[in-house]
């Protein structure tokens, strides 16, 4: 009778090393997935400041001479002020009725390769009126 009851007492060293195995490959599982998280967190900061610096460079285009004048010239390899890291070109394209294509690229490098984001908008010239 003893010798039952002295058996069923506590864990064997197998089933505590399974268990510790499956707690090692949940802990694993889930660590993984913090550092996919923090991956698309510093994705998506990237996008929004990458964004608000071409909201901030159209605004400011909307005031350049360039709108205001017959000649139209890109604007290439310009690099940001608060962001040393990021390069931008401005492309025009006249699309007729006094209407300008807009293409702003924004260049950056992030792990050594080179990003790209692409914004296109139209803009609306105020031509001179000829008399």
């Amino acid at each position: 009778m003893c010798y039952r009851f002295c058996q069923s007492k506590g864990f064997t060293l197998l089933e505590i090393l399974l268990a510790m195995v499956i707690f090692l490959l949940g802990s694993v599982s889930v660590l993984s997935l913090f550092v996919f998280a923090l991956d698309l967190h510093r994705d998506a900061i990237e996008e929004q400041k990458i964004a608000s610096m071409a909201q901030s460079i159209l605004a400011e285009l909307k005031g350049v001479d360039v709108l205001y004048g017959l000649e139209i010239k890109n604007i290439e390899g310009i690099k940001c002020k608060n962001f040393p890291d990021y390069t931008y070109d401005v492309l025009f394209k006249d699309i007729g009725n006094n209407a300008l294509w807009v293409d702003l690229r924004i260049y950056y490098k992030r792990y050594d390769k080179k990003q790209e984001f692409s914004f296109q908008t139209v803009f609306y010239r105020h031509l001179p009126q000829r008399q």
